[in-house]
């Protein structure tokens, strides 16, 4: 089986080209150790492990200063498969400013609710999936919020936003133990 894991990511908007780039690094095990933001290396997502290999936190940098902390919950469900099943992000004051919450039906994630403790209020994204059992809409409070398109290889190529944001994909070969839908929460 040959293994893909994402290289580089480009924002974009049809207004605006180039607005950024991350850079994805790989530690000796394939799992993903940091993102880095390519216009200012002080920007940057450091993930954190556990001893089995499960993705337990996530830390984000703004100028070398931590501006959030993510706890991640799982659920395990037949075959031992590592379901992500709540994500909570603490800001420096260590008080809470996000809350995820991912619903699943038949192995899928079909609804993502994020509680924004600061806005007070609740938005609900629905994935709707394609013929090939990938997720190609994403709904937010009931409208398209955002379309996604796949290479040959079935690799996320690109996700467009209703407000003209375009992200693209670059991949390389190699093992990652990175759950993906925990990053493209778009």
């Amino acid at each position: 089986m040959k293994y893909f894991r994402i290289k580089e990511q480009y924002f974009d908007h049809i207004d605006n080209k180039n607005i950024g780039k991350n850079i994805f690094l790989y530690d000796d095990n394939g799992y993903l150790h940091k993102i880095v933001n390519s216009k200012n290396t002080n920007d940057e997502t450091k993930f954190i492990y556990n001893k089995s290999g499960i993705l337990i936190s996530m830390e984000s940098y703004i100028n070398n200063k931590r501006s959030s902390y993510s706890i991640l919950k799982y659920s395990f469900k037949i075959f031992k498969r590592k379901t992500l099943k709540e994500m909570t992000i603490f800001g420096t004051d260590g008080n809470i400013t996000d809350h995820y919450v991912y619903i699943y039906q038949n192995r899928k994630r079909i609804e993502t609710i994020h509680f924004s403790i600061k806005k007070q209020d609740k938005i609900k994204y629905f994935h709707k999936y394609d013929g090939e059992k990938r997720v190609g809409t994403n709904l937010q409070n009931g409208e398209i919020y955002s379309t996604r398109e796949y290479d040959e290889n079935d690799l996320l190529k690109s996700i467009k936003t209703k407000d003209g944001g375009i992200v693209t994909f670059l991949w390389e070969n190699g093992y990652s133990n990175y759950n993906y839908d925990l990053y493209y929460l778009s």
